[in-house]
Parts: C-alpha cells; structure tokens; sequence
C-alpha cells in the first residue's frame, strides 16, 4: 500500500512539473483559438526512436509556435521520466519538428509533448502524449 502511495506521489509530481502559465489543455477534441490541430508520435525500428510533433495553426491568426518534445521511459509502473528532449521555435502558422532519439535500452516509451501557438502575444498552451512503444 505504501509503495502504490509513492508512486502515485511522485507520478502527481513529474506531471506538475510539465505545468505552464497560460492557457493550458490536453489531448484532442478541444477548441483552440491559435491552433488547429496537433499530433503527437513515437516511431521505432529497432530499438531506435524518433519522436515527431506536427502543429496547424491559423493562416493570418497564428504568428509563433513553440514545440518541446521529451522522449519518457516508464518507471516503476505508472510514472514517466524524461530521458531526452529537444525544441524547435517557428514563426509561421504551422510546424513540424522530428528527432531522432537513437538507440535506447530496453522498456517503454512515450513522447510528451507541450506546444505553445502564439497570436501576437497572447497564446495558448497544448499539452500531448504519443502512444507507447516497447523496446
């Protein structure tokens, strides 16, 4: 009972911490005013991962988009950790950004992904998580 306590501790821990100011939502569905639509995967070959995020904006409404990626392995069940990221900053109304994790050990494997749109300055926030994949 106790070690279930800790791991939902600290699972509610790392999810905090990927927490933004701003207008902030996750996964599909949802309206948005800066964004249309973003897709969030994972693909292997192997045992080596490439994460990519695709972002639709707004032609003449969105100005910015942000795109943090981080490549997680899960831990003692339920919780994710970061185990590498990268980030790319586009001024259009539409992005895609892919990398290349290379080879990791074996486990499970999900891309998070927070994808800031702008409009001028105001913006919002969108939160997302690939499917998984084991290694």
């Amino acid at each position: 009972m106790k070690k279930r306590a800790l791991s939902l501790i600290l699972s509610l821990a790392v999810m905090m911490s990927f927490c933004s100011i701003g207008a902030s939502a996750s996964g599909s569905g949802a309206k948005y005013s800066y964004t249309d639509s973003v897709t969030t995967t994972l693909s292997k070959s192997g045992s080596n991962l490439t994460g990519k995020v695709d972002v639709q904006g707004y032609m003449g409404i969105t100005t910015k988009i942000e795109i943090k990626q981080y490549l997680e392995r899960r831990f003692l069940g339920d919780i994710w950790w970061p185990v590498d990221n990268g980030s790319q900053t586009t001024y259009s109304f539409a992005a895609s950004y892919s990398k290349n994790y290379g080879t990791h050990g074996s486990g499970t494997y999900h891309i998070y992904s927070e994808v800031t749109v702008y409009s001028g300055s105001n913006y919002e926030t969108i939160t997302q998580t690939s499917t998984e994949k084991t290694i």
